[in-house]
């Protein structure tokens, strides 16, 4: 079981998630109104501007959430959390795997030039 305060950061950052899928589908709500508006529409500008409103006031909200797990992760580094060191161990095998994934899309979109 993690530590209490492994867990309330956890939490908070689940929280943050959760408004951020929110607040995206704010914005999606906005694009399907806005659409609505362009085709002249105008008895959906009330719920243009709630979807916008909301979406601001959700971006603002996870903003500042965000930004105070950031301040705690850095003032908790080295006394709370140990400092990580990563080291790179798989150097070089990302790049050879995105080529097999270009050779194998360039072979399905066009079977002539492949390799």
């Amino acid at each position: 079981m993690q530590p209490p305060y492994i867990q309330e950061r956890l939490k908070s950052l689940n929280d943050i998630e959760t408004q951020l899928c929110s607040m995206l589908q704010e914005a999606s709500q906005v694009t399907f109104i806005f659409g609505e508006l362009k085709r002249g529409n105008e008895s959906v500008k009330p719920q243009f501007e709630n979807h916008v409103k909301q979406f601001y006031e959700r971006l603002d909200k996870s903003t500042t959430q965000l930004r105070k797990e950031i301040q705690l992760l850095d003032e908790n580094v080295g006394t709370r959390l140990l400092p990580i060191n990563v080291n790179k161990k798989a150097l070089g095998q990302d790049t050879e795997k995105m080529e097999e994934q270009l050779d194998l899309l360039s072979a399905i979109l066009d079977p002539s030039k492949s390799k």
